[in-house]
């Protein structure tokens, strides 16, 4: 919570990315600068301003939404500090010192997660995670058709050793080939899977009723405060039906949840 922004290490980085067009990262770079300046005054609301217009610039990087997410934190807005807290360590999964701000933000909740607490498949989610950290989805997919194309053309070999009858190299490794790339099929079906069907979000509002239908005239089933994960199980006419780590399940307007949307 307490790291210094940088502005010359801000700059670097953003000079590095690959905006839009050149007046978008000559915008972008201008406001992560005005953003640590104001950050480092103590002016974390303007701070956090500036930061949300170099993310929608389109730079979703993980260091952008740590510092908007310390920047908000600092301003009181604990449900949106929590999202781009989330964000940044979905981006980036072996930053320590992003995981340990989100866990600190995650002991000022009001639905603070009981030990132990959490979504049925969460383990597989962070897996996901980690491999689009490290590798990412193309690469992934690059390898998946590297090593369908290499395991062909040792099948084929290993075919015509065997009916030479003699032995060779091809057959063991032409195994190996096929079973690498079944686990590359599996990391990357992973992959999919995290990207396609688990929903996430955060809820904003300070505090939210969850109801049992989408409309106001259902009954409220439980509350939710500001920061709570949530994943997000379907949505019709702005609303979303959430469920929350302990099972319960609910519906709150599109306005009180900030969904976690990934690059």
């Amino acid at each position: 919570m307490t790291r210094q922004l940088l502005t010359g290490i801000c700059a670097t980085l953003l000079a590095a990315a690959l905006l839009p067009a050149q007046a978008s990262r000559a915008e972008a770079e201008e406001a992560f600068r005005k953003g640590a300046a104001a950050y480092d005054a103590a002016k974390f609301s303007e701070a956090a301003s500036f930061f949300q217009k170099v993310v929608d610039a389109g730079f979703d990087e993980a260091r952008v939404h740590y510092n908007l997410s310390c920047a908000l934190f600092r301003s009181g807005e604990l449900g949106r500090a929590m999202l781009h807290a989330q964000i940044a360590c979905a981006l980036d999964p072996t930053d320590r010192e992003a995981r340990e701000n989100l866990d600190f933000m995650t002991l000022q909740l009001v639905d603070r997660p009981r030990a132990g607490a959490a979504f049925e498949d969460e383990s597989l989610v962070r897996a996901a995670d980690l491999l689009c950290s490290f590798v990412g989805a193309n690469a992934l997919a690059v390898g998946v058709l590297l090593g369908e194309s290499v395991s062909m053309v040792l099948v084929v070999i290993a075919l015509r050793q065997r009916r030479r009858s003699h032995g060779g190299v091809a057959t063991p490794l032409a195994g190996a080939s096929l079973l690498c790339t079944l686990l590359l099929v599996g990391a990357l079906g992973l992959v999919a899977w995290r990207r396609e069907s688990v929903r996430e979000g955060i809820v904003l509002a300070e505090k939210a009723e969850a109801l049992a239908g989408p409309g106001p005239t259902h009954p409220a089933l439980f509350a939710v405060h500001a920061g709570l994960k949530v994943r997000i199980r379907g949505e019709r006419e702005g609303w979303f039906q959430i469920s929350i780590p302990s099972g319960l399940a609910g519906w709150l307007r599109e306005e009180e949840v900030g969904r976690i949307a990934l690059p």
